[in-house]
């Protein structure tokens, strides 16, 4: 199964944590994110605590499915032109699995996870982690407008034009997405010329 870590992508555990990072307590979080992930480190500066890599790495393993630091590994990876970042053990796409393999529910993850996905051209892997996504928050119009969004960004605009359609319904208006639609000429009010796509 896609949901399985592949051996090349290591453990979890064996150091500080594994820690859910969308439940760890304020304190949890400050003692690995205040050395190993203050601003320098997430906005790719230079390293705090040693090389920029490492410090990644160290939070990645305390808090797998950290989202900012997920963002971060991929825009590294983007930034060295290197699908394994300078002085990181794992690939960024490991760091990817190893989040969806340690909270396969978090769905921001698979957000997250399925933007690198369209980027790599990797479009119906993308989406399976989309649907997933959505079967755990299928009324939450945050998590919704971020799925939206990631088809916005893949130019799948039939999609993305559904999850906007879908977070307006649950009372999210003026949203940054519907803006983008409208921009780019991809708008249509539910109902009039997507009938058939809700079908």
């Amino acid at each position: 199964a896609q949901e399985d870590l592949p051996t090349s992508c290591g453990q979890i555990g064996g150091g500080y944590g594994p820690f859910d990072y969308r439940t760890a307590p304020a304190h949890e979080k400050a003692l690995v994110e205040t050395p190993h992930f203050p601003k320098i480190v997430e906005n790719l500066v230079r390293g705090n605590r040693g090389y920029l890599g490492g410090d990644l790495e160290y939070t990645l393993r305390a808090f797998p499915n950290h989202h900012r630091a997920l963002i971060s590994v991929i825009r590294y990876g983007r930034k060295t032109g290197t699908d394994k970042p300078p002085n990181m053990t794992f690939t960024v796409e490991c760091f990817l699995k190893r989040a969806v393999f340690y909270r396969p529910n978090d769905g921001l993850v698979r957000v997250i996870y399925a933007g690198y996905l369209f980027e790599k051209n990797r479009a119906d892997e993308a989406q399976v982690h989309l649907s997933k996504a959505e079967e755990f928050a299928p009324n939450d119009p945050f998590r919704l407008h971020s799925i939206g969004s990631v088809y916005l960004e893949a130019k799948v605009y039939d999609k993305a034009r559904i999850f906007a359609q879908r977070t307006e319904a649950l009372g999210y208006t003026n949203s940054p997405l519907k803006n983008a639609l409208l921009k780019a000429g991809q708008w249509t009010e539910a109902g009039i010329t997507d009938t058939a796509a809700s079908a």
